[in-house]
């Protein structure tokens, strides 16, 4: 007896219409963006010791329409230096809880409806004390679960690592901030390599942090005070107080030339920016980007590693 097989009905080709380019990215469930869209606005970080001038820097953009009105987002307490601008909002920060809320209300699409106004540029001043400060709120409560287990002055290594998470998701959440421009600004400090002898100049933030922020933003800059003396005249008509007097300026290092980290994502600053200012390094993107690309769009680039 022989067993017949089964018939297999054969599929039917059914006949749908390919979605269009544009119905496919409209069901797309991220947010797509083309590369001008994400250049329009910069990214930058800078750091030096206290009092070269990291804060009257950030002052620079108060009378620039295309970086103000700006909000300052103060850790240290220290905005005598920009007292007089009048298109820079300050606000105090204590708590990562601070942060926080400062970033989703900042992640609103109009913030200026439970703002006064529309920033443009959103300054942190500094990343290195915000640091501390977060930290020192992990201490605290860590202590307080636990007084009679732990120093209330002496992180662990556990808060160590709940301090560096914390601090890589405020960076990258205000970066990811979209329609600012972002400032940081930091302290210094100096780290001799022992297999080198090499000192290294870096950002003040705790171990491998400093290299991993620098590598998040898309211009990072060490400030430094150049004294040069000028002799003018004949020396023996100079008086005492005028003589050899030397001239101070100020140069922002962009490029790896020194022993201090540095990078331009732009690569349109060349390796350092003398008397920087926030409109004058815009005005330097802008007219490279603008030579590049052949147009007047004048917007910033963001498209090289």
């Amino acid at each position: 007896m022989t067993t017949e097989a089964p018939e297999i009905e054969e599929e039917r080709e059914v006949d749908e219409e390919e979605p269009t380019v544009e119905e496919a990215i409209g069901k797309f469930p991220l947010e797509i963006q083309t590369l001008d869209k994400m250049s329009d606005f910069i990214k930058i970080a800078i750091y030096a010791d206290p009092g070269v001038g990291k804060t009257y820097f950030l002052g620079t953009a108060d009378t620039d329409k295309r970086l103000t009105p700006a909000l300052l987002v103060d850790t240290e307490g220290g905005t005598l230096t920009i007292r007089n601008k009048k298109n820079i909002d300050v606000v105090r920060v204590r708590s990562y809880d601070d942060i926080v809320k400062l970033i989703q209300h900042l992640r609103q699409p109009d913030h200026s409806k439970c703002s006064h106004r529309k920033w443009k540029t959103i300054m942190i001043d500094s990343l290195s004390e915000l640091q501390k400060q977060i930290m020192q709120e992990i201490v605290r409560t860590e202590y307080n679960k636990n007084p009679s287990g732990r120093d209330p002055d002496v992180p662990t290594m556990r808060d160590w690592g709940k301090n560096a998470e914390r601090v890589r998701k405020v960076v990258r959440a205000f970066r990811d901030l979209t329609g600012y421009h972002i400032i940081f600004t930091l302290l210094q400090r100096e780290i001799k390599d022992e297999s080198s002898g090499v000192t290294r100049i870096k950002p003040a933030l705790p171990g491998m942090l400093a290299d991993e922020i620098a590598g998040f933003i898309d211009i990072v800059g060490y400030l430094q005070i150049i004294r040069k003396t000028e002799e003018k005249g004949d020396d023996k008509e100079k008086s005492t107080k005028d003589k050899d007097k030397p001239t101070i300026t100020r140069q922002l290092i962009v490029q790896p030339i020194t022993r201090a980290i540095a990078k331009d994502r732009s690569d349109a600053l060349g390796d350092r920016v003398e008397d920087p200012t926030l409109p004058k390094m815009l005005d330097i993107i802008i007219k490279e980007v603008a030579t590049t690309n052949g147009n007047n769009k004048g917007q910033p680039n963001r498209s090289k590693n």
